[in-house]
């Protein structure tokens, strides 16, 4: 069990790699394949649609058959193929279908919390759970160093792209040799007929509000954000969405069963996971941006290259790290709902020392690790709410929400509010974000993480200190 929960989080942090490091390789990608700035958004977003499309229907596959492990190989498999296709790819159609596929990479973490609910003791399945979820913040920040050290390179990309398909084709080997294989799940429900393998209607009806949402925001800045498509896209995403937990719950083999994704554990790990998501790429966005600008009056830019600018996020990553598993483990006696109300509130902090000095490396590294710590606390718990307080059968579909919550919808609308703040405070004179832009944004993360702590805290006065929100056994 060891190694495969070390597996577990070399997969995890092997998946992030692969799917953030996108970014800082735009400039060289549009100009090998000669496209333009919507085109470049639609790369980013091509791997986070096709993991919402694909990932869900994966995991209630892995749930309800017992077939997670199957799910980790063919996920990694995903990556190996998406990885490959990128790097030999000279379209950019063909591109998108790289990206895609690696999309559907994503299935594994959610496998792998679902296999350590099942498998590990729990002092061992809540360090795993973090290390896992924590993995995968921790790949953001060297997806991104990894992509800006080869940058200058002509070829720089297809080197990345061949590392991310060669590390999750050893991952691969590794899970069919350490990773437990479930038991045959029963042929039946408990009506004693078979289920459903597949619930396309659930599926098509999921990705639907996620894609309008995460392209709505996405383009916002492009479009405005009282534009006819941004309008659109919102309030139909919405409408689809309720729609979609009307034909659930009549449903009998659904997707997600709703009644677990709208208990009120679920829903408050869920909101936590939005805000959790928003707070640690605004940081991510804004200092390596603050960073990378000229030092000009009124704008406060540091003037540094992109890889400085990368490997300031570093620290914070790996602070939740750090502090995830130990987090976790507390989690044993003093409960989820205080971390989940607490760690928001070290972020909000995080920005507070960003507003009251951001003119220098220091100042910068100060604030943006302590939002780390704040990351690695609050995301463990929220983690472990899906591993902790819902059966077991459920762990691996509703977990797979989870980072399409925090990175697709959290990280889209942080994207969408910085860029419409920095837009609306440029300099006039060169069109340079002004330091009045960032001071705006932080306050905006300091009240999302005031957000944050409330849902938390909804958490805490619900279920108290305790180690579960399951309902307690009726002593015989």
């Amino acid at each position: 069990m060891n190694a495969a929960a070390a597996l577990f989080v070399c997969t995890a942090l092997a998946y992030a790699i692969a799917t953030n490091m996108l970014t800082p390789l735009l400039p060289s990608l549009q100009q090998q394949y000669g496209i333009g700035p919507v085109a470049a958004l639609w790369l980013t977003l091509s791997t986070l649609l096709g993991g919402a499309l694909f990932v869900p229907s994966l995991c209630r596959l892995g749930d309800l058959m017992g077939w997670r492990k199957q799910i980790i190989v063919v996920a990694l498999g995903c990556l190996t193929i998406g990885g490959a296709l990128a790097a030999v790819s000279d379209s950019l159609e063909l591109l998108i279908v790289a990206r895609v596929i690696t999309g559907v990479g994503a299935a594994s973490t959610p496998m792998m919390t679902g296999i350590s609910a099942q498998y590990f003791t729990e002092t061992r399945r809540k360090a795993s759970v973090a290390l896992i979820s924590s993995g995968v913040f921790l790949g953001a920040g060297f997806g991104g160093t990894l992509a800006s050290l080869l940058i200058t390179r002509p070829d720089g990309f297809r080197i990345l792209f061949w590392l991310t398909a060669a590390v999750p084709f050893a991952a691969m080997i590794a899970a069919l040799l350490v990773v437990p294989k479930d038991p045959p799940a029963s042929a039946e429900t408990g009506g004693g007929r078979r289920p459903r393998a597949l619930d396309l209607p659930g599926a098509i009806g999921f990705i639907v509000p996620v894609a309008a949402l995460v392209v709505a925001f996405s383009f916002s800045a492009r479009w405005g954000w009282t534009s006819l498509p941004f309008f659109t896209l919102v309030v139909g995403g919405l409408v689809v969405f309720m729609v979609w937990t009307r034909v659930e719950r009549r449903t009998r083999d659904p997707l997600v069963d709703i009644s677990v994704f709208f208990s009120r554990p679920v829903l408050i790990a869920n909101s936590a996971s939005v805000l959790g998501g928003f707070l640690i790429f605004a940081s991510i966005a804004s200092t390596s941006t603050i960073m990378q600008l000229p030092p000009l009056p009124g704008v406060g830019g540091l003037g540094t290259s992109a890889v400085k600018a990368t490997m300031l996020v570093l620290p914070a990553e790996l602070m939740i790290v750090w502090m995830a598993p130990v987090v976790a483990i507390l989690t044993r006696r003093y409960g989820k709902g205080i971390f989940l109300t607490v760690g928001p509130l070290v972020q909000a902090a995080g920005y507070l020392l960003l507003l009251v000095d951001h003119s220098g490396v220091g100042a910068l590294f100060l604030g943006i690790v302590v939002i780390g710590a704040g990351t690695g606390i609050s995301c463990s718990a929220w983690v472990l709410v899906y591993v902790d307080d819902i059966a077991p059968e459920h762990v691996g579909r509703v977990s797979a929400i989870a980072p399409i919550l925090s990175q697709g919808v959290g990280g889209s609308i942080s994207g969408a509010i910085f860029g419409a703040i920095v837009t609306s405070f440029a300099m006039p004179k060169t069109g340079l974000p002004s330091a009045e832009a960032f001071e705006v944004f932080w306050w905006v993360a300091v009240g999302v993480g005031i957000a944050g702590s409330a849902v938390g805290l909804t958490y805490l006065r619900s279920f108290g200190r305790r180690s579960t929100a399951r309902p307690e056994p009726v002593p015989a």
